[in-house]
C-alpha cells in the first residue's frame, strides 16, 4: 500500500510539472479528478475524468498534462497490473499546481 501511494505520488508530481492552468484560473475554486491506467513501460493506457470541474477550459488542461507527461514513470512489477486495470486517481485543483 505504500509503495503504490509512494508511485501514485511520483505520478502525481510528475504530470503537474506540465499542467499549464491559465493564469487567470490560478486562484479559481475549481477541482477535478482524473483516473490514469499505465502500462508495465510507463505508457498511457487510457484516462478518465472521474469529476470534473465543469470548466471546459480547466478540464482541457487536466486532459492536455497528462498526455504531456507521457511516458510516465514505470509502476513497481509487483503493481503493473494494479496500475494497468484500476488506475490511479489524481486530484487538481489551482493551489497544489
Amino acid at each position: 500500500k505504500i509503495e503504490h501511494e509512494n508511485y501514485a505520488e511520483k505520478v502525481h508530481d510528475q504530470i503537474k510539472r506540465h499542467w499549464n492552468l491559465p493564469q487567470w484560473m490560478a486562484n479559481a475554486n475549481m477541482s477535478a479528478t482524473v483516473r490514469v491506467f499505465i502500462d508495465s513501460r510507463g505508457g498511457l493506457i487510457k484516462k478518465e475524468m472521474i469529476r470534473s470541474s465543469n470548466n471546459s477550459v480547466f478540464d482541457q488542461s487536466v486532459m492536455a498534462a497528462i498526455d504531456a507527461s507521457v511516458p510516465l514513470p514505470r509502476p513497481p512489477s509487483h503493481l503493473v497490473n494494479l496500475i494497468a486495470v484500476r488506475g490511479i486517481e489524481i486530484e487538481f485543483t489551482p493551489t497544489r499546481n
